[in-house]
């Protein structure tokens, strides 16, 4: 629980108030749209573009409770607790992956220090599904030590699968004990959540953006928006340096996967089944969860908004960046060689991911740093309710293109 308000603290910390107080595209328009035209909790398992939403729903349910003025604010303290719960779920899940305190510690953390985190995900519930994805992995490896432990854990499954289709993806390492009756029960509330995403998909079709752009720009999507950003940071907000630096390096900048590689050897060298299992998966699942995305969305790395600007889609990079970190963390961690040699070389890795985390840690220019601020549109939506004898106003979201339309009555002000 301590760990859980801290990383939270640490993440409202990465906001800058303008995106605090920016509403987020589809916590506004989709997920509280919904929840002010419609009776609490009708909406929860109401798919929107082929999946279920459900941790978002159920806290824009919430969030319209409050005054609407205070709504952006709401969604954004929502998804800083969504990282906390996250990290204190991963630091108890972890405790059969290693015996390292430390190491527990740090892959909690790793979820509130991914570089490209503010740009886009942090600050909005939409993109909080990541944090779930991240926690569910470590569950899935987890031994429950009893029923009522296993049930809870069975249940917090079923709310992630209900919440992010990609679950699906992490499917393999159900695989991992699933015989053991308190693991069965986990492995049942994961095929049901698929289950459901998949019966919302057949109903309500995903529509990508465009087509698959092409292996040579998943590839250098992968190096400038995943791999680089922990070397160089995002200092502009919108991948500008890890770009810069591409351009610069052009193939040459592939060395800077070499530091992942060799951890995931060091790890598979440590010994141990579930090692060698994290070994292989957790770099594949990195690429794998980029190249998903990029293929499922049909989209390049970078995307053209409406109004004429260029924006490097650094949402799909948290959970691929996750996961090519942790061998890092593991392999520290699984009692591999202290000598001078080893210090060097891990100096060598950790001061520039280090350097490059207190870069990023609260980029100025992101998605919603031109706004629009949220609670003066309230004001002055109250004001033309009044002038203009309307039952709801349109208002701004973020970033541009975006709505929502809100009832007069809910724009009242006390």
């Amino acid at each position: 629980m301590g760990l859980a308000l801290v990383v939270t603290a640490l993440a409202w910390t990465r906001l800058t108030p303008t995106t605090s107080g920016t509403l987020w595209a589809e916590d506004g328009r989709i997920f509280l749209q919904d929840a002010v035209h419609a009776a609490p909790g009708t909406t929860w398992l109401q798919g929107y573009d082929g999946y279920l939403h459900l941790v978002p729903r159920v806290v824009a349910d919430l969030v319209s409770l409050l005054p609407a003025a205070t709504w952006a604010v709401a969604m954004s303290a929502a998804s800083c607790l969504i990282v906390g719960v996250g990290a204190g779920l991963v630091l108890v899940l972890t405790a059969d992956v290693t015996s390292s305190v430390a190491a527990r510690y740090a892959l909690a953390l790793l979820a509130v220090l991914v570089p490209t985190l503010p740009v886009e995900v942090l600050g909005n519930v939409a993109n909080g599904h990541w944090f779930g994805l991240w926690a569910l992995l470590w569950l899935l490896l987890y031994r429950p030590r009893t029923w009522a432990g296993a049930v809870g854990l069975a249940a917090l499954t079923l709310v992630i699968a209900l919440t992010d289709v990609q679950v699906v993806l992490l499917a393999p390492l159900a695989l991992w004990r699933w015989r053991e009756p308190k693991n069965l029960a986990i492995r049942l509330a994961l095929l049901a959540g698929v289950a459901a995403q998949a019966v919302t998909l057949a109903l309500t079709p995903r529509h990508p953006s465009g087509s698959f752009p092409g292996l040579r720009n998943v590839v250098e999507g992968y190096v400038g928006d995943v791999v680089m950003p922990w070397f160089v940071g995002t200092s502009s907000g919108t991948g500008d340096a890890a770009s810069a630096t591409l351009t610069t390096l052009g193939a040459t900048a592939a060395v800077l996967v070499v530091p992942f590689v060799i951890a995931s050897v060091l790890l598979w060298r440590a010994g141990g089944r579930l090692r060698r299992v994290l070994a292989v998966a957790l770099p594949a699942g990195s690429l794998l969860v980029w190249i998903v995305a990029i293929a499922i969305n049909g989209v390049p790395a970078v995307l053209v908004e409406p109004d004429g600007t260029e924006v490097v889609l650094l949402r799909y990079t948290v959970m691929a960046s996750l996961l090519l970190a942790a061998p890092l963390v593991l392999a520290a961690g699984s009692r591999l060689p202290r000598g001078r040699a080893a210090r060097v070389v891990a100096a060598a890795v950790a001061v520039p991911l280090v350097v490059a985390v207190v870069l990023s840690w609260r980029p100025v220019a992101t998605t919603r740093a031109p706004g629009p601020l949220w609670a003066p549109q309230v004001a002055d939506a109250a004001v033309r309710c009044d002038e203009q004898a309307t039952r709801e106003q349109v208002l701004l979201l973020a970033p541009p293109g975006w709505t929502i339309t809100v009832p007069c009555s809910l724009l009242a002000t006390p």
